[in-house]
């Protein structure tokens, strides 16, 4: 989850500016997350060697009040029976 955070992560450093940007640090974060994987249902499960994996979209209120769309992946690994958090990052809003 730190690398979500972490600017100078290769991979995580534009999700970083981000959640940076919304006012969020590791605590408010994590609880965030947390959050968005109850209030929202999966949209998508697959299975893989590894385990399930789980896609969750919403709005994830935010501490600076705004409410972006974000994507959450999640994994319940093989032998495992809680989810884990593999990754997050913001969806481009859905015009009407």
């Amino acid at each position: 989850m730190k690398y979500l955070l972490n600017l100078e992560h290769e991979d995580g450093k534009a999700k970083a500016k981000f959640f940076l940007e919304m006012g969020f640090d590791i605590d408010s974060l994590t609880a965030a997350l947390l959050q968005h994987a109850a209030s929202h249902e999966a949209v998508k499960t697959e299975e893989t060697d590894f385990g399930i994996k789980y896609r969750v979209e919403g709005e994830l209120p935010t501490p600076t009040g705004r409410t972006p769309m974000v994507l959450s992946a999640w994994m319940v690994r093989v032998d495992e029976d809680f989810p884990r958090l593999v990754s997050a990052y913001p969806q481009k809003s859905k015009r009407s």
